[in-house]
């Protein structure tokens, strides 16, 4: 995932701003979409010479996110409630999530500061975690409220890896939301990083995943379909509305990394196709190699009012969702 396009960059930012093929309901009762499976048995492989560069080039990871980043903040917030404690291992899923195999493979610190159901803003959607809905920062309330606080002045960001992972709250949070102002809270989180770093020679580098282009697709049950009511304003389908905002929000993505490089000439966003990915992934050629069998259904189904596990598979290794 990583882009390297000058060997001598200093503050580096990955951002995977991330909508999923399908949409899932967390055991938190938020709508962050998707946990995949854990395959434990199953091998990760990694270029030698590709983690070679990641391992020289920095020793810090300061993430930002929601639940798919969050690797236990969003469980000490709600003191071990939430996620339930088995099945779910701290984390919105029955193992790792990916910043924490990360830093098992470089040998990395991190520092994380991801929260499920985190919007991009909390003053423009506010996100809440488990049935009590206590609210959890967004995005940009992660980096001003929480991280630069931890800095002694401008922050040194040489040998520091900043990761920004959005699966798209706002849009569940908040049903008027406009995918532009959804892009300009997050271009404004590396703003902020930007402008409270040291500003010598330094180069920043972002890598944006666009989102996938039907991230709303089941909402089967008809409790599930009320909540998308308000959301949709039409007949309840399985594609037009999904693919009219993630295309929409893509093109402003795309747009508004163009306008920060222009006005920002050190700056290095580049976006990152995550829905390509997930296509790949949900192939029935990766499917096999996977061992997947059911690439539909989640192993694990909650309660939406509780979050008590209703539900769970007996082998989650032949599924390819954890939870919806």
């Amino acid at each position: 995932m990583l882009i390297f396009t000058n060997p001598h960059l200093l503050p580096t930012v990955l951002l995977c701003l991330f909508v999923t093929s399908s949409n899932f309901r967390s055991v938190d009762g938020s709508r962050d979409y998707v946990k995949v499976a854990k395959h434990s048995r199953r091998q990760i492989v990694v270029e030698p010479t590709v983690l070679s560069l990641i391992t020289k080039r920095f020793n810090n990871i300061v993430v930002f996110g929601d639940s798919n980043c969050d690797n236990g903040n969003a469980y000490k917030l709600t003191n071990g409630k939430i996620p339930p404690n088995p099945p779910y291992s701290h984390s919105f899923t029955n193992g790792n999530v990916w910043d924490q195999y990360l830093v098992g493979f470089t040998g990395w610190d991190m520092s994380n500061y991801a929260y499920a159901s985190a919007t991009s803003n909390s003053t423009f959607a506010q996100g809440y975690v488990g049935p009590n809905r206590l609210p959890v920062p967004g995005i940009v309330q992660q980096v001003q409220d929480l991280y630069l606080p931890t800095l002694k002045g401008h922050g040194r960001y040489d040998r520091t890896l900043f990761m920004f992972w959005l699966q798209g709250n706002d849009f569940f949070d908040n049903h008027n939301t406009q995918p532009s102002a959804v892009v300009d809270n997050l271009i404004n989180s590396i703003d902020i990083l930007v402008r409270n770093g040291r500003s010598d020679n330094s180069t920043w580098t972002a890598e944006i995943p666009l989102f996938e282009t039907d991230f709303i697709t089941r909402f089967t049950t008809s409790s599930r379909r009320e909540e998308l009511r308000d959301f949709q304003n039409v007949p309840f389908t399985r594609h037009s509305v999904p693919n009219a905002i993630t295309v929409e929000y893509n093109q402003a993505l795309e747009a508004g990394i163009q306008t920060y490089r222009k006005t920002h000439p050190k700056s290095n966003i580049v976006s990152f196709p995550t829905d390509e990915v997930w296509a790949d992934l949900r192939s029935n050629a990766s499917l096999r190699i996977l061992g997947i069998n059911d690439p539909d259904d989640p192993c694990v189904t909650t309660d939406n009012n509780t979050s008590h596990v209703v539900s769970q598979c007996k082998d989650p290794r032949k599924r390819f969702y954890w939870d919806w």
